[in-house]
């Protein structure tokens, strides 16, 4: 089973790898039905301004409620060296 393969009980396993994963999902399913989007995207270039910031905001709660502090710093220090920092 997966959760023996790293070392974690099945509650363990669902909390950290697919609860936090669900309520992220949860948390920008009710901020889009917060927006009344027809009246604000009346273009492509709203459209893309829209759809650029959903998966800005999806991006961010990831970051800081799925990935681990571990992760955090991995994903960092390659985007990093992805940028040349």
């Amino acid at each position: 089973m997966f959760c023996q393969a790293l070392k974690l009980s099945l509650l363990e396993y669902y909390s950290k790898c697919i609860m936090r994963s669900w309520l992220v999902v949860a948390v920008m399913w009710a901020l889009t039905k917060l927006v009344d989007w027809p009246s604000v995207i009346n273009g492509w270039l709203s459209l893309a301004a829209a759809s650029a910031m959903l998966l800005l905001g999806y991006a961010t709660l990831v970051f800081f409620v799925v990935l681990d502090a571990g992760e955090r710093d991995r994903l960092i220090n390659r985007l990093g060296f992805l940028f040349g920092g």
